[in-house]
């Protein structure tokens, strides 16, 4: 395939416009590499832009070592700008157009789709999920991308633009956002044990992470964590619009299921120029003196961690539907958990994750969890508080910057353990 498009001067001048290419990490991209990946399970996600030469990876997940760049020739993304649209390959190596491509061999590409990253008329890249594996895209699949997609696209219009409208809001509006998002003193509830933590992307006042807890009724209690994407006074707004409807949709019901279907309904109702949506999971809580008894769902939030004895862990497969906003008429599902005496569950965003040392590499899933794993917290009188200080710190000290928010929630079941240990 030739390359008059790729080598366009009217594209390559609106790349340069972008300002994209050779350009650092930014938490409001990887996030939605990161989010495109989880809901259609495939190991790598790409945001990218292509000059003459390369295709930067502006946003590239499953990357741990670094690396953020490949040639034109050896991209996928070369075929969506000479065709000027979406490119869908279910056999990368017995797809007519991409069967040659060395990224087959040198990336083990063997399934691919992307679709245009645009700036105006001109394809600057793609946004594209990447499988190791021969896969059918399906039609959900496609929504799902091209409404990320559709978020890449507003996010980059608003910065050529001009900014995203946090000048819109002063230091004390930013304040009550703040207070609204985040719980000063969690409320006391009988036999369980309740601890929190967050960290807004480069210490500024506005989160786009958030988490919340109130009574249903006398024995249950409902927790949520949640995920804006990106971070800003805008992302800030869009995290009190999900919890306040995470709330009121708990009013009239006490299945998590429910209340999550509600507030996206009320979500979708509130934001109609779209462009920007949330994650996130939601606990009822219900105490017995032989189980904390946890009834989840998830919005495209990343799975909860329960920690047994002996470091035992065990992460927890939330139903998982798609981000608040993302999706209309979305039903979602939920699922029964047990904590036993002496378990502890912890929810938390996705910054804590994908955070990088300072010679940029991932954390990634498997070193966040062993976090939990330390002997340190097998002592006589762990609580909750104490697992969150144990994971922040080891946080704060791999992290060079943070720059993506960060929210951890810890549930400990905090009976007296009697009978043999669960694991």
């Amino acid at each position: 395939m030739g390359r008059s498009r790729v080598l366009a001067a009217d594209r390559l001048d609106a790349v340069d416009r972008a300002g994209l290419v050779d350009s650092r990490r930014e938490a409001v991209f990887d996030e939605l590499a990161a989010l495109a990946a989880r809901l259609l399970d495939a190991p790598f996600a790409f945001v990218t832009a292509v000059d003459a030469e390369q295709s930067f990876w502006k946003a590239a997940h499953g990357i741990a070592d670094g690396t953020r760049a490949n040639a034109v020739g050896d991209s996928f993304c070369q075929y969506v700008i000479e065709g000027e649209q979406e490119l869908i390959v279910d056999d990368a190596a017995a797809h007519h157009v991409t069967a040659d491509n060395p990224s087959i061999e040198s990336m083990g590409v063997a399934a691919w789709a992307g679709y245009p990253v645009m700036l105006g008329d001109q394809i600057l890249g793609t946004f594209c999920v990447v499988d190791q594996r021969t896969r059918e895209w399906t039609a959900r699949d496609r929504t799902i991308l091209r409404r990320i997609t559709d978020a890449v696209n507003a996010e980059i219009a608003r910065r050529v633009a001009g900014g995203d409208g946090d000048h819109q809001l002063d230091r004390h509006q930013l304040e009550q956002l703040h207070s609204g998002l985040v719980q000063a003193t969690l409320p006391t509830i009988p036999g369980i044990d309740l601890a929190a933590w967050h960290r807004p992307a480069g210490g500024e006042l506005v989160l786009g992470d958030f988490y919340d807890v109130f009574p249903l009724d006398g024995e249950r209690w409902c927790v949520v964590i949640g995920d804006v994407c990106g971070h800003g006074s805008m992302a800030a707004v869009l995290a009190s619009t999900v919890r306040t409807e995470l709330r009121e949709a708990a009013r009239s019901t006490d299945d998590p299921a429910a209340i999550m279907t509600a507030a996206n309904d009320a979500v979708l109702r509130k934001t109609p120029d779209g462009g920007r949506f949330a994650t996130a999971c939601v606990f009822v809580l219900r105490p017995e003196s032989s189980a904390l008894h946890v009834t989840t769902c998830s919005a495209g939030h990343p799975a909860p961690i329960v920690r047994g004895p002996g470091g035992v862990m065990v992460r927890i497969p939330a139903p998982d539907g798609p981000p608040l906003g993302l999706e209309p008429a979305t039903v979602y599902g939920s699922q029964e958990h047990a904590l036993e005496p002496g378990d502890t569950m912890l929810g938390f965003t996705d910054g804590a994750v994908e955070c990088r040392d300072a010679d940029d590499l991932l954390l990634g899933d498997e070193a966040f969890a062993a976090l939990l794993a330390s002997e340190d917290l097998d002592d006589d009188g762990v609580d909750a508080q104490r697992v969150i200080t144990r994971v922040a710190s080891a946080l704060e000290a791999y992290a060079s910057t943070h720059t993506d928010d960060i929210a951890l929630v810890a549930i400990r079941h905090r009976a007296e353990r009697s009978g043999t240990l669960h694991d």
